[in-house]
């Protein structure tokens, strides 16, 4: 690939990966609850309880919809704010440089050299790509500061070495 950039992860950009990296951990918990709800508003109904069903499905409704959004408006970014001031790697200068084997990220406190087809997953939304080695530890590249051509280029890479869709873990 082109020349190496350097870059340095915002509490914004740390921020966004939170979101993204809870929303979708707890995505199996939304549906386990939902499945919960119904279960237990069918047999409320069909034990002659229809106002305890009706009941449970609204508390079960407005907990579904309040929770995430008390997640992610309050408790994400409380937690975050504490985390990137406590994570001191994070505030450093990193340059990445790409190449069709795998991707460095160097900076003053240690050095990073993985390869394309290690990487367990990626993921991104319209603010970081994120190259993940574990199903919860991620390699964080501002958008802004990367560029276009180079977060095609890493999409390409991780696709290549058979991750095909953002945010699945491969087999």
């Amino acid at each position: 690939m082109s020349e190496p950039v350097t870059y340095r992860i915002s509490y914004e950009d740390y921020l966004s990966f939170s979101r993204l990296h809870q929303i979708r951990s707890l995505k199996p918990f939304v549906i386990f609850m939902v499945v919960l709800v119904g279960v237990i508003g069918v047999i409320a109904w069909l034990g002659g309880a229809p106002e305890v069903a009706f009941g449970g499905v609204i508390g079960a409704f407005v907990a579904i919809t309040v929770l995430p959004l008390v997640g992610r408006y309050i408790v994400i970014p409380w937690q975050t704010k504490r985390s990137y001031r406590e994570y001191s790697m994070m505030h450093e200068d990193m340059t990445l440089s790409l190449t069709s084997d795998e991707f460095r990220i160097e900076q003053q406190s240690g050095n990073v050299a993985a390869r394309w087809d290690r990487m367990a997953k990626w993921d991104e939304n319209e603010d970081v790509f994120l190259i993940y080695p574990t199903r919860n530890l991620a390699y964080i590249l501002p958008k802004s500061d990367i560029g276009s051509a180079r977060i095609d280029y890493a999409r390409e890479q991780l696709r290549a070495s058979g991750l095909m869709n953002k945010g699945t873990l491969r087999k």
